[in-house]
């Protein structure tokens, strides 16, 4: 077991592992940073404020959105890694979301000021507009879209919160189905790695959903507590959930029961993620103590 120190205010707001041996984690409040993990130190550091989204990009760069209402992208592994600003005037609170199959980087889906971006040249692509928006469903109240790495799923939502999410099968846009799940305010979601299944969680629960059936699965409710993040390992198998009573618990997908359960000594918990290898975790803690401990899994 490691335990890294992080720098931010406000604690962790998310984990993602960019490799099996870095892991990047964006704050609450003071950006973002990229953790070399066997060397237990800190590969680059960036301390814009507010940096409300961080994906990572290929050819080890990291594009992030600041609630200064900017998109920008570094390559951190250079040795002195430049940030490059694409654009400015975007929703401060957008999500970003890098899109395989178009080769393009995705912003401020759902919203006017939706854009997206060559992933070579940086240029805008107006090729891409049907996902940005989805306009054919865009009058039901799709402000809000995530798109899964493969670029082939996306859920839409939005306001009023309390409506039932959408799943688009993005080869065939057209056909929008609901999933029966009213969730009132859903704070994040995630993708399986065979592209699948997703989750959603809210409050104190956590929600899985079928992609291919477009259907609400079941709930998993082991905690008291508000669930925070959660995750799938890489043979979407197992799942990962972390929530304000500090421990981490570990989900069989097809049962819905509790493999096993960690309890870390570092404070509430706010962010979990899986190496794509499957042999090494890591969780966030919140501002008390802002610490990332990563653990094997095997």
């Amino acid at each position: 077991m490691l335990i890294f120190k992080g720098h931010g205010r406000g604690g962790l707001a998310e984990l993602r592992f960019i490799s099996n041996t870095h892991l990047l984690a964006r704050y609450v409040h003071d950006g973002f940073c990229v953790f070399d993990v066997p060397a237990q130190t800190v590969r680059y550091d960036n301390r814009m404020e507010f940096v409300v989204a961080a994906t990572p990009l290929p050819d080890e760069r990291i594009a992030f959105a600041t609630f200064s209402r900017t998109i920008s992208y570094v390559a951190w592994s250079e040795p002195k890694p430049r940030v490059n600003v694409l654009s400015s005037g975007i929703t401060s609170n957008s999500d970003i979301c890098w899109y395989p199959p178009g080769n393009a980087l995705l912003t401020g889906m759902g919203t006017r000021q939706a854009m997206a971006y060559d992933g070579t040249t940086w240029e805008e692509r107006s090729d891409l507009a049907h996902l940005l928006h989805l306009d054919n469903l865009r009058e039901a109240y799709a402000n809000c879209i995530h798109i899964s790495e493969s670029g082939r799923w996306a859920i839409v939502y939005g306001f009023p919160w309390q409506q039932p999410l959408r799943v688009f099968d993005l080869n065939q846009p057209q056909v929008g189905k609901q999933v029966p799940l009213s969730i009132r305010h859903p704070d994040r979601f995630v993708f399986s790695p065979d592209d699948r299944f997703a989750l959603v969680w809210s409050a104190f629960k956590l929600y899985l959903i079928d992609l291919e059936e477009r259907k609400f699965v079941r709930d998993f409710q082991a905690c008291t507590r508000k669930v925070r993040a959660a995750c799938f390992t890489p043979d979407s198998r197992a799942i990962l959930q972390v929530s304000d009573d500090r421990m981490v618990r570990m989900f069989d997908r097809q049962t819905g029961e509790i493999i096993r359960e960690y309890t870390w000594d570092i404070g509430k918990l706010r962010a979990v993620a899986v190496s794509p290898d499957g042999s090494i975790a890591a969780a966030g803690a919140s501002a008390a103590t802002g610490k990332i401990v990563v653990w094997d899994l095997e």
